[in-house]
């Protein structure tokens, strides 16, 4: 039965993508060039996706990133494209909160701040496939459990962070690819499947050829060299995009100094890389430290002096500029 349960979900989610039906003469004219990521600041990971090459997307289907993708997704091709949804198509909830508690002193005064204790769901006027619709219910209940064992079980209180890390490096990417590609595009379709069977754990679907990513999108910042890396330009970016979080302090956007390679690997390619920056502190110049990290020669974290054992995560969109050979000297 679970054999019989599993086949019957692969051809269903394969065969249709936001009600687009693909069929087999269909998918042959389907190639490594009928998807369009131009100008998308998540390029290397939605071609990935649409390749079928899962393996080298640099996301995971529990990851903040791939929940906020796959929801911009539902939701943008439901309001761009209202009439590519199947007949069975049901509309979007919102959440709403309709009852706050909060803390009061002996004079009534709220002394604490306010938490939502009931919701209500509310209509939205858009509407998506209810198999995407699902999907994208479960990915982001899956997140939200994630982010409150983290912070109830191994005290870790960054979630609210990494949400904010990945939201900014997503910003209109969903929309863009939709828009360039068109409503009735079957490289757009391919996506949707590919994106779907990546969250359910199904088998990707392959081109002709099965192309990898680096087939497609060239990696030169794969074999960077610390003496040909602008390592100045790439941190102070890093930290600006990062920054567009921060609560109170304020960036000096080119105060970037005393670059510094604190750790090497074995075939001398920077690991750790270390460098002072200013920012503004309710309106005195302070000076911090950041430390930038590299995982597979990418950019990976950024471990600032104010928070030395908190992983903000580099921007996508740079390191994606990065692999692509922009921070060279």
């Amino acid at each position: 039965m679970r054999l019989v349960s599993y086949l019957i979900r692969f051809f269903c989610v394969s065969i249709l993508a936001q009600g687009i039906f693909i069929s087999a003469s269909m998918a042959e004219g389907i190639g490594r060039h009928s998807f369009k990521v131009d100008g998308v600041n998540l390029s290397a990971e939605l071609m990935a996706i649409y390749l079928g090459d899962f393996e080298n997307a640099r996301l995971s289907q529990e990851s903040a990133a791939f929940s906020m993708l796959f929801s911009n997704y539902v939701r943008s091709f439901g309001s761009i494209c209202p009439h590519q949804l199947p007949e069975n198509k049901i509309e979007i909830m919102d959440k709403q909160c309709v009852r706050e508690q909060y803390s009061v002193n002996g004079y009534g005064l709220q002394t604490g701040p306010k938490t939502c204790v009931q919701y209500q769901d509310v209509k939205t006027g858009i509407y998506a496939d209810p198999v995407f619709y699902k999907t994208s219910k479960d990915l982001s209940d899956n997140l939200i459990k994630e982010l409150f064992s983290d912070a109830m079980n191994n005290g870790d209180i960054t979630g609210s962070r990494r949400l904010t890390d990945e939201l900014f490096g997503l910003q209109d990417d969903i929309p863009k690819i939709i828009n360039l590609n068109g409503c009735k595009s079957l490289g757009l379709a391919r996506f949707a499947q590919n994106m779907l069977h990546f969250a359910m754990r199904l088998p990707a679907l392959k081109l002709d050829g099965e192309p990898k990513l680096s087939d497609v999108l060239p990696s030169p910042g794969r074999e960077f060299k610390a003496n040909s890396t602008n390592f100045v330009a790439l941190i102070d970016d890093l930290i600006a995009e990062n920054a567009r979080g921060w609560m109170m302090n304020r960036y000096n956007q080119g105060s970037v100094t005393e670059v510094e390679i604190t750790k090497k690997d074995n075939e001398g390619r920077p690991i750790w890389v270390k460098s002072n920056y200013t920012f503004n502190a309710m309106g005195n110049l302070t000076q911090g430290t950041v430390y930038l990290t590299f995982e597979r020669n990418l950019p990976a974290c950024l471990f600032f002096s104010d928070a030395p054992n908190t992983c903000r995560r580099a921007s996508r969109a740079i390191v994606n500029r990065f692999e692509t050979g922009q921070y060279g000297n």
